[in-house]
């Protein structure tokens, strides 16, 4: 495929606002769609009937012991911007919906401006943007009150702040992030990374704000962690799964390597020989992938004792629900494995590379995202598919910045793979 010859669109341009309003409009429509067909008075469903009894106890109050005790496992921010909403607008299923669904459509217009300012592939971008809109998760947390919509939204906040060149607006959006669920300190490990490897590379005074900013947003989850005396709400559920934190599952590892391999496999096949073209990393990868036999998916243990829940998300449920149980859902997730292996391989002779050459660049920073993620996610006592969609658009970003015919080169950030400032141009296909 040839490179783009055309003039990119800019914000100035007719075409940019077409293509973006355009999207807008289908977005609503296709929300709208989902909505009337779930229907936003349906039952509560699956976490969100404990998501909404905590908002509405946020709601009736906030005090310092509600804060520091309230039953929920992950950071109170959610529960806080869903309460105030229910304020405003009422705490009965249908308001609370509605804002799930706000949430939601904000989150795919940051996403489209993102990708808008990345790609020089208008067909990328359009791609790129409902890939995430039509993933089964986002379909059904974009209805159903629950916290990772949320979490998205700002962790994609922090990587367009980062984008403009704005370390205090990224730092802002990274901190919200981590008030919304505290695992996604793997995003402000990889800005902060990022950030010093520029600075070393470059002594830019932008890279030490930056590396500064990056720290910096970590603080207000360290202070509540201080205040709760650990990583959770002191509660009874801490006592309950807390013994299963902080201690290293490779069962955990080998899923979320064979999640993304599924999960991105839409767009790992418009840069194939890009991430499998080479016969040694794949030859490497099926060497690698028997290590899977040693720790097959499966759901956590807490998974099952407490909860009594034996899969691991939507697409292994399909794969029951098909008859796949035994080693036909085994293959499914060996194969993921065995697909996911090269994309890590890339990511992390990318990243060295990077490194190496001193760039604090987007290609870096999307690169220490996937990796620190497979490396904090390991720790945490429950393991869910789920758990991906935060790196995930980030994932697709990085995979989509691939040339598709060319093992040596990436397509190039626009206009440049540094960051951009408030003056400059953003296409959007």
């Amino acid at each position: 495929m040839k490179a783009d010859s055309s003039a990119p669109d800019t914000p100035q341009s007719y075409r940019w606002w077409f293509g973006f309003g355009l999207f807008v409009v289908l977005v609503l429509l296709f929300q709208s769609a989902m909505a009337y067909l779930v229907g936003l008075d349906a039952s509560l469903s699956g976490d969100e009937k404990h998501f909404v009894a905590t908002i509405r106890q946020f709601g009736q109050g906030l005090s310092i012991h509600l804060l520091r005790t309230y039953e929920e496992m992950s950071t109170p921010l959610p529960f806080l911007l869903f309460s105030g909403w229910g304020r405003l607008f009422g705490f009965d299923i249908v308001s609370l919906r509605l804002g799930s669904l706000l949430v939601a459509v904000l989150t795919y217009i940051t996403w489209f401006g993102l990708l808008g300012s990345v790609l020089r592939s208008g067909w990328r971008v359009w791609f790129g943007a409902w890939l995430l809109v039509l993933n089964p998760y986002m379909i059904y947390l974009s209805i159903f009150v629950h916290t990772d919509t949320i979490t998205i939204l700002f962790v994609l906040l922090a990587v367009l702040a980062w984008r403009f060149d704005r370390p205090w607006m990224m730092a802002l959006a990274l901190a919200a992030a981590m008030l919304c669920r505290q695992y996604v300190v793997y995003v402000a490990g990889a800005a902060a990374l990022n950030a010093i490897v520029g600075w070393l590379g470059t002594r830019e005074r932008s890279q030490a704000i930056t590396s500064i900013a990056s720290i910096a947003s970590v603080v207000p989850l360290l202070i509540l962690f201080i205040f709760w005396g650990g990583a959770k709400p002191d509660n009874e559920l801490q006592k309950l799964y807390m013994p299963y934190a902080f201690v290293f599952h490779p069962t955990s590892l080998v899923l979320y390597i064979s999640v993304l391999g599924l999960y991105l496999l839409p767009v790992t096949l418009t840069v194939w020989g890009r991430v499998y073209g080479q016969w040694k990393v794949v030859a490497g990868a099926a060497i690698v992938s028997f290590v899977y036999w040693l720790f097959p998916v499966k759901a956590s243990a807490p998974s099952i004792e407490q909860i009594n829940v034996h899969t691991v998300g939507l697409l292994h449920k399909a794969l029951r629900w098909m008859g796949g149980e035994g080693w036909p859902e085994q293959m499914v997730f060996y194969a993921g494995f065995l697909l996911g292996l090269p994309i890590i391989w890339l990511l992390v002779v990318d990243g060295l590379k990077q490194a190496r050459a001193g760039q604090g660049a987007l290609r870096l920073f999307l690169n220490l995202s996937g990796v620190l993620f497979l490396l904090v996610m390991p720790w945490s006592y429950l393991h869910w598919e789920k758990y991906i969609l935060p790196v995930y658009p980030l994932m697709i970003l990085r995979i989509l910045m691939l040339k598709p015919h060319s093992l040596n080169q990436d397509q190039p950030d626009r206009p440049s793979e540094n960051r951009l400032d408030a003056t400059q141009t953003t296409p959007g296909g």
